[in-house]
């Protein structure tokens, strides 16, 4: 074992990341027991000169996809972009890869008419062809997102600042909620609307109508259980985490910074400090290890691989750091 780890110090020394990644065939989800043994694997250039505003891993494999105007994919075991996708607008605003991973829905700005508008499109990621779902409104679509089957999809934004709900079968709307700003924007594990913004809504997409309401900017949900991760917005209020079955238990949780993602396992969570990103230990709240920088309005872009042993985060203007755990 010790000659192993001796050799991995020197891979560690005289090797880029990119080449050690690949020199490496496994890795172990990235959990508190083992986050000490975390090391950047990748280091992604984006050429765009706009910010790096979303990171999210496709659902079956190791590509990263980010968002910066235009979405590009990456090779993670390489650390090499694959390509941007030619998309039919001059910016892409957000996006969503559906869980079985053929497609995904963006926003962006049609300029055809000479004038601006929202638009609401599906993008084939096995043929690269679009369609175009909805076009309305002066503003950007801040935010879509899926349910955990594929079922139903939800975006917020337009002029009106409107959250809707469709089947993603058919593209039928379900539901249209009162508007305002939007942050984060998903559903909960039965199904549930969370809608964060200037407060937090949980809407009820089957009954159309709130189940609970809470003064909160931010909402994030824990996902291992059926509750959301809150701070009101004084800030010197604690986190609670509230079971969403029984609402009026919240329970304080210690966490000194600003939280935003979960690992998949839920005993990480990633934490901004002072501008730096870290992860922390979710029970404790102790803060393990910093990973990246973040500079921007909230939330950061962070993103788990599905399989837990990955992340990736913003480390600079235009760069993305690729962090896992080595097996030994």
């Amino acid at each position: 074992m010790k000659s192993i780890s001796y050799l991995l110090l020197f891979l560690l020394l005289v090797e880029p990341p990119a080449q050690l990644h690949a020199q490496i065939s496994e890795y172990e989800p990235i959990t508190a027991d083992n986050v000490e043994r975390i090391q950047q694997i990748a280091l992604l250039t984006h050429d765009s000169e706009n910010t790096i505003s979303q990171l999210t891993f496709h659902p079956s494999d190791r590509t990263l996809f980010s968002l910066a105007g235009v979405i590009s994919l990456w090779d993670i075991e390489t650390g090499s972009m694959l390509k941007e996708l030619l998309l039919p607008t001059d910016y892409a605003t957000s996006f969503s890869i559906h869980p079985n991973g053929n497609y995904l829905l963006y926003g962006g700005w049609d300029l055809t008419d000479h004038a601006n508008f929202a638009t609401l499109n599906h993008w084939n990621l096995n043929t690269d062809e679009n369609t175009l779902l909805f076009r309305e409104g002066n503003d950007d679509i801040e935010v879509i997102t899926f349910n955990q089957d594929g079922k139903l999809y939800a975006a917020a934004g337009w002029d009106e600042k409107h959250t809707r709900v469709w089947k993603a079968k058919t593209d039928e709307m379900l539901v249209t909620l009162p508007g305002y700003a939007v942050r984060n924007l998903e559903f909960t594990q039965s199904n549930p609307l969370i809608v964060s913004g200037g407060e937090t809504v949980v809407w009820d997409t089957e009954r159309n109508m709130p189940v609970l309401s809470l003064d909160s900017p931010y909402v994030f949900q824990h996902p291992g259980l059926n509750a959301v991760f809150v701070r009101p917005n004084s800030s010197n209020q604690p986190y609670s985490m509230i079971d969403l079955e029984r609402p009026d238990i919240a329970v304080p949780v210690g966490i000194d910074g600003s939280p935003f993602t979960f690992n998949t396992s839920g005993d990480l969570i990633t934490i901004v400090y002072d501008g730096e990103i870290w992860l922390a230990d979710f029970e404790s709240g102790e803060r393990l290890v910093a990973i990246g920088y973040y500079g921007g309005n909230f939330p950061p872009p962070i993103a788990f691989a599905p399989d837990g042993k990955y992340i990736a985060v913003p480390v600079g203007p235009g760069e993305i750091g690729i962090w896992g755990v080595p097996a030994l």
